[in-house]
């Protein structure tokens, strides 16, 4: 079912993003994001769609007339879907979540920028990788994560061929010239 999406997804994703970004530092850190997206998820019709065509007319209507839906959703996602420290979680393992809407929100925090959108996305990884190139760093600004230094990750990812593996490349001869 790869070829099918949900609408909603990306919707419910950004507001719900926007709802917990005017909460305080201190209350934000009692929701887990994913928890709050599946229970407004979980209380709105779906909408799927498998064509690009189905995507951005079901998208446009979603917005026009769902979006009071949504917000409400989310707002009692919010009230509903705290995190319980006493409950022991155990989260779906990375293979089962791997979707765009979640994709696009690990990439807004490694490149350090919440309000990434995908059409952005290329030259946002361009200026990462330029500022790497001329020795800059570029390092994550998500509070409560890791500060990640590209420079350093790209550097662990370079291989090199061995020396004795080079020696036995093959060379081009120059033709000699034979009178």
């Amino acid at each position: 079912m790869s070829n099918c999406r949900n609408v909603l997804e990306n919707i419910v994703l950004q507001e719900a993003q926007t709802q917990l970004k005017k909460l305080a530092p201190e209350l934000q850190k009692r929701y887990n994001l994913s928890d709050v997206v599946a229970y407004a998820l979980n209380r709105l019709p779906p909408m799927y769609v498998t064509t690009q065509k189905g995507w951005v007319q079901s998208r446009s209507r979603a917005i026009k007339e769902l979006n009071n839906q949504v917000i409400e959703a989310v707002k009692k996602a919010l009230l509903s879907a705290r995190i319980d420290p006493l409950k022991q979680r155990e989260p779906l393992p990375e293979s089962e979540l791997a979707c765009e809407p979640r994709t696009l929100v690990l990439l807004q925090a490694f490149l350090g920028n919440p309000h990434l959108r995908w059409d952005q996305l290329p030259e946002a990884v361009e200026r990462a990788l330029n500022n790497v190139s001329l020795g800059g760093t570029t390092k994550s600004s998500t509070p409560g994560r890791r500060n990640l230094d590209l420079h350093t990750y790209l550097g662990k990812k370079r291989h090199s061929l061995p020396p004795s593996s080079k020696m036995n490349m093959p060379t081009k001869k120059p033709a000699s010239a034979e009178p």
